[in-house]
């Protein structure tokens, strides 16, 4: 079938315009810019073939690339604070940075599980969602402003002596 084999080609297109992204493009190019155009037109490439695959090896339609599709987003709001506050915590240590991304998968699991799917799947009602909305809506925020502030040393010197110093 013509149709399919275009699509395997396509498919390996956009895998290699991804791993050229991943593997050619640092931090000395200009980015995002033209170079962004790379990364973009290759995973749109692979999300249009993924529709139609009858191929037996569907990379996109495994179990675990659907379990990281489906809490992409909570992970995408997670990730960052994390990255920005662990190295503050802890400046002595390199990892930080790949490790906040890995952390950051907990509490996005959470997020999609208690938050998403349940506005999803059902209409949300006051009594068992209020507590599960107020902490994964809110805790990011609250990092985000914490980091902002200059008061992401609260767990080394502790957050009432930062308080009382700004009344």
């Amino acid at each position: 079938n013509g149709s399919l084999h275009q699509f395997r080609i396509l498919k390996i297109i956009g895998i290699l315009g991804i791993l050229v992204s991943t593997f050619l493009l640092t931090t000395s190019m200009k980015f995002p810019g033209v170079l962004a155009l790379i990364p973009v037109f290759s995973t749109v490439l692979l999300l249009y073939c993924g529709q139609d695959d009858r191929s037996k090896l569907n990379l996109l339609n495994s179990k675990t690339m659907r379990f990281f599709g489906d809490i992409s987003y909570s992970w995408y709001l997670w990730h960052w604070p994390l990255i920005v506050f662990l190295p503050r915590i802890f400046p002595n240590i390199g990892f930080t940075k790949p490790f906040a991304a890995l952390l950051s998968l907990v509490p996005a699991y959470f997020s999609f599980r208690f938050i998403e799917q349940r506005f999803r799947t059902e209409v949300a009602t006051r009594s068992n969602n209020t507590a599960a909305i107020s902490v994964f809506a809110i805790a990011p925020l609250f990092l985000s402003l914490l980091i902002v502030s200059g008061r992401a040393d609260f767990i080394k010197t502790g957050l009432l002596p930062k308080l009382e110093k700004s009344f």
